[in-house]
């Protein structure tokens, strides 16, 4: 296997007091060379041999203890294009973990504008036939709030699910 990146690998032994291998698996389950191990004398280990330095184990820890210092990135040669030096910048990133941050010195500032307050909603009078309307959607929603209900009138027949409403208001008495 080529490795992509140089580098080095350690386990901050102040640290590892918090580590939990057996529970955690932080570590276990972002590598993707399968390079960490619990050994008999230790509560982890990595297997350097292993180890693409990619970095994935450092940002899955959860108690900082573990390290990774790239030295090198393996890559093809870089040919003079009008962007060859964001790649390598890019490049320097990776193994230095110094970003260069984009010039904003000529970027425009939108201030946000007030948040609009809306009045509440008025709920408005309602003649007799209305009040009994009101009074069925009062029964119906306790059913609203069943995922059963929900999943029917999302995704069957809209007659299918009407009856299944109906059949379960009728319990529902």
């Amino acid at each position: 296997m080529t490795k992509p990146f140089e580098g080095d690998i350690e386990l901050i032994d102040e640290k590892l007091k918090g580590c939990d291998p057996v529970g955690c698996h932080g570590c276990f389950n972002v590598c993707p060379s399968k390079a960490w191990i619990i050994p008999r004398d230790k509560k982890i280990d990595v297997v350097r041999d292993f180890c693409t330095y990619c970095g994935a184990c450092e940002k899955a820890c959860h108690v900082k203890a573990i390290c990774v210092k790239r030295t090198a990135a393996k890559h093809t040669e870089i040919k003079d294009t009008p962007w060859a030096k964001e790649w390598k910048d890019a490049i320097i990133c990776l193994t230095t973990s110094e970003r260069i941050r984009p010039d904003v010195s000529r970027t425009l500032k939108v201030e946000k504008s007030e948040r609009k307050v809306e009045p509440p909603v008025a709920i408005p009078e309602v003649n007799g036939k209305l009040a009994l309307v009101n009074v069925r959607i009062s029964k119906l929603m306790p059913l609203l709030s069943s995922k059963q209900v929900r999943r029917a009138w999302e995704k069957k027949d809209a007659k299918v699910a009407a009856q299944e409403i109906r059949k379960r208001m009728i319990e529902q008495k």
